[in-house]
């Protein structure tokens, strides 16, 4: 009897199976897509909602996606659910979004969990059995011309002969020639990405209104700031020097508005993030 009880309590204790490449918070997570190079996939969700369950079941029964992707969730009852789920455009929960390691968008879209949106390129064809399916081969044009010619040569009536292998002269492959536009063509995007790196960040305008959400003396605390804020999901945020009474001192401001309006809602929404910060008019700064 106590052998058996033994039994159970080790049982009860084991692990719950996980999904895989599943993180509990979206920081997390979006810090093993840049670490693994993987796609990160965020499962917005709410309390009591049996087609968030069925959804994320599904997902879960998808062999390819729960090993393919980093993953997490967030609920649309929390803030930074509701902050995300309306910053990328979406309305309810079960709702999916699809961020490649950089942050930008693949996919998005509410309901139920669809097959694998981006699924990796593979050389490998299954047929229905799950095998590999066999890839027939492609006769090049001097193999057919030679089997064209045995057909024409060979009567029916006689015993197979091998024909006649003639020497002919084969085109020069174009291997080599791809290999040199292959290379040209890799050489021309460093180049754009070389370009894009030095490229001196374009001017600001220079009347509208900006959000101001620091002012410090410290260099160091400025950028820190501004690496917090895109943390959470908020970028276009610089550094601004600026001299007063011989010292320096850091402002961290947004991307310029055209008008105080859209400048106050960017800037409300910050406050429901818990980032204080105020609008100011560019030509006062």
């Amino acid at each position: 009897m106590s052998l058996y009880l033994l039994s159970l309590l080790l049982v009860l204790s084991a692990p719950l199976e996980k999904t895989p490449n599943f993180y509990p918070n979206y920081l997390a997570a979006k810090e093993a897509s840049k670490n693994y190079n993987k796609d990160l996939l965020i499962f917005f969700t709410k309390k009591a909602c049996s087609e968030c369950d069925q959804a994320w079941n599904t997902f879960e029964k998808d062999p390819i996606a729960s090993k393919l992707y980093i993953s997490t969730s967030m609920s649309i009852q929390d803030f930074d659910g509701a902050v995300f789920l309306d910053k990328y455009g979406l309305k309810n929960a079960p709702s999916w979004l699809l961020l490649d390691p950089q942050g930008q968008v693949k996919d998005k879209w509410e309901g139920d969990w669809k097959k694998t949106p981006v699924r990796p390129t593979t050389p490998a064809v299954e047929n229905k059995a799950g095998q590999p399916a066999t890839i027939p081969a492609v006769s090049s044009p001097a193999t057919a011309e030679v089997k064209a010619e045995t057909a024409q040569t060979v009567p029916a009536d006689s015993k197979p002969v091998k024909p006649a292998v003639t020497e002919t002269t084969k085109p020069a492959t174009p291997v080599a020639v791809q290999q040199e536009e292959t290379i040209v063509e890799e050489t021309v995007i460093a180049e754009k990405e070389e370009t894009l790196v030095v490229a001196p960040a374009p001017v600001s305008p220079a009347s509208g209104y900006v959000i101001q959400v620091g002012y410090f003396g410290s260099a160091s605390n400025a950028q820190g700031l501004v690496t917090s804020l895109e943390e959470k999901g908020f970028n276009g945020f610089v550094i601004v020097e600026e001299e007063r009474n011989a010292s320096t001192f850091h402002r961290v401001i947004s991307s310029v508005y055209p008008t105080e309006e859209k400048a106050r809602m960017q800037a409300d929404i910050l406050e429901q993030a818990g980032i204080k910060s105020s609008v100011k008019n560019k030509q006062d700064l």
